[in-house]
């Protein structure tokens, strides 16, 4: 009995060493991510509490800025300097996981420019968003995050139960991608549309190397230029209507688009009968609209159901097969007069 009780003791001695070693590794993981030195960027807050807590270490910081200036080099040489803020930052880790931080953001902004010439470019507010650092570093990364509600301004998109992931890799080639974003949603709310989305997912990416991501710069008037833009998916409802939409946007780094997708619409003809029940459409258009795209899915052996169009962007105008989008837009324009719930 003596003899276990000694080893008890030993093992208990063992673990509490074991823990406190790995709490201590921990505390030092949070005190670097606090200490606000990033490489190119350099973080600021009004104050900060000292890591707290057994198994799960966290950290309060309060009124944190922080500023990244491309002009300092490295992978991020020549982006543009951006300044983030955020009025409260929790950050937290695991004993057994310290390299992964969770990051819970209280409202974000991030404004372009130095001093006099700043101007906000995105401000995010909402519920808090959490963010999870898995295996992060300068040269690659991923971040996921989830929230119950955002808003992004001044794009007016606002997003219901929201998750997705990023990543970047600043040593992408041309056959990896340099930035990639993954989205849900449970709703997503876009002005332009009247009704919004539901059931969101989406996929994008930005084909290497990671220097064409420089393209991209925040002007006075927004962003001012964009890399080329692989649109993986896109799949949502709208209105009863199954969307979805694949393609590439290439824009040179002009601005000067240009781009081919593919648009998907499942379930279309019980959408087009509620367009001719609501006025949008007379009998007469409904029974054109359908001759013409029964037509088309048969030529083309699409699935019943389910249509296939081609949208063509050439000099950063678009077109839904052989239609400007212009064409299209009194038909879209009558729907969102359309009161919201009006579709079903």
């Amino acid at each position: 009995m003596k003899t276990l009780g000694r080893i008890g003791i030993v093992a208990v001695a063992l673990g509490a060493g074991g823990l406190g070693l790995l709490r201590w590794a921990a505390a030092r993981q949070l005190e670097g991510v606090s200490s606000g030195n990033f490489g190119a960027c350099q973080m600021v807050n009004v104050g900060h509490d000292v890591p707290h807590g057994l198994l799960n270490l966290t950290v309060v910081l309060d009124h944190v800025s922080l500023h990244c200036n491309g002009a300092r080099g490295g992978d991020w040489a020549g982006w543009s300097s951006l300044t983030y803020a955020s009025s409260r930052v929790e950050l937290g880790v695991r004993v057994w996981s310290p390299r992964a931080v969770s990051i819970r953001l209280h409202g974000l902004t991030a404004s372009s420019g130095q001093a006099a010439d700043k101007h906000e470019v995105l401000r995010v507010e909402g519920a808090p968003i959490d963010f999870r650092l898995a295996c992060c570093t300068a040269e690659t990364g991923l971040v996921r995050f989830q929230s119950p509600f955002v808003s992004l301004k001044p794009l007016g998109i606002s997003m219901v139960d929201a998750q997705g992931q990023f990543l970047w890799n600043t040593r992408a080639s041309q056959q990896a991608s340099a930035g990639g974003l993954l989205v849900y949603a449970r709703q997503m709310g876009v002005p332009a549309l009247g009704q919004g989305f539901e059931r969101v997912r989406a996929a994008f990416s930005v084909p290497g190397p990671f220097s064409v991501l420089h393209t991209v710069s925040w002007g006075a008037t927004g962003l001012a230029g964009w890399p080329d833009v692989l649109v993986q998916r896109f799949s949502a409802d709208w209105n009863g209507l199954e969307v979805g939409v694949s393609g590439h946007l290439n824009t040179g780094g002009e601005g000067a688009a240009t781009g081919d997708f593919w648009l998907t619409l499942r379930q279309w003809k019980p959408f087009v009968e509620q367009l001719r029940q609501h006025g949008v459409l007379s009998a007469a258009q409904v029974e054109a609209m359908e001759t013409t795209f029964d037509r088309l899915a048969s030529r083309e052996g699409m699935s019943q159901g389910a249509l296939i169009l081609p949208i063509m962007v050439r000099d950063s105008k678009m077109q839904v097969g052989t239609l400007p989008v212009t064409t299209l837009l009194p038909v879209l324009h009558a729907m969102m007069a359309v009161p919201a719930g009006g579709f079903h």
